[in-house]
């Protein structure tokens, strides 16, 4: 399956909102809100949305954090949903591997 990768946006609330209680995290629009305020202004954090036609369809939550034992970054995946309806159909995948198509 060719899956659109893009940043998340406010106006995929309601959609992240659908996908975190299919990751067992239920949660409201206003919760979601509030969140993004956090993520979307954190220059070391990347919120990167699977796209399907203009539906949100998994999420991958993204952090940098600076390493104390040696000098450099460490990369962090903090949460990595996919919707039930396209789980196993490589959606997952790209956004572990980010696979930005043209």
């Amino acid at each position: 399956m060719d899956v659109h990768l893009r940043p998340l946006r406010r106006q995929d609330a309601s959609g992240l909102v659908v996908l975190l209680g299919q990751l067992g995290y239920p949660t409201t629009d206003a919760a979601v809100h509030e969140r993004l305020d956090y993520w979307l202004e954190d220059p070391s954090s990347w919120l990167i949305g699977a796209d399907d036609d203009g539906e949100l369809i998994g999420v991958a939550a993204l952090g940098v954090l600076p390493m104390l034992e040696v000098t450099g970054k460490l990369g962090r995946l903090a949460a990595l949903v996919v919707d039930e309806r396209y789980r196993g159909r490589g959606v997952g995948q790209s956004l572990v591997q980010l696979r930005v198509n043209p």
